[in-house]
């Protein structure tokens, strides 16, 4: 939190004025990912539940981490002719996601020490 607290160019009890604790940070995190608008609430963010963190933490990572030439070619049995060309598809698509999701996966990843259930 102290960490976050500076980056964010505010003191730690400023940051405990929105979330209640790392919990509640990492729900407002899993509800908005990725740049999205925060949506209204009410102030403190409270504790949640351990089930009710990992399901959103789930569903974000089901609708917003995908990689979908590389769910088709898994999905099929067949070779197809230009491997070369659907591999290269693929490692741009992989290189868009990760890209696109770097920040939070280093902020998941940071968790996940924390909180194994996370990882």
């Amino acid at each position: 939190m102290v960490d976050i607290a500076a980056a964010a160019g505010v003191s730690v009890g400023t940051l405990y004025n929105y979330v209640e604790s790392k919990d509640a940070l990492l729900l407002l995190c899993a509800e908005n990912p990725f740049g999205a608008v925060v949506k209204d609430r009410p102030l403190p963010v409270a504790v949640p539940d351990r089930p009710t963190l990992l399901a959103a933490v789930e569903s974000t990572l089901s609708e917003h981490v995908r990689v979908p030439r590389l769910e088709q070619a898994l999905a099929r049995s067949a070779v197809t002719k230009d491997m070369s060309t659907e591999l290269t598809q693929i490692v741009a698509e992989l290189f868009d996601l990760m890209a696109r999701t770097r920040r939070a996966a280093d902020a998941m990843e940071r968790c996940a020490r924390e909180a194994p259930d996370l990882a």
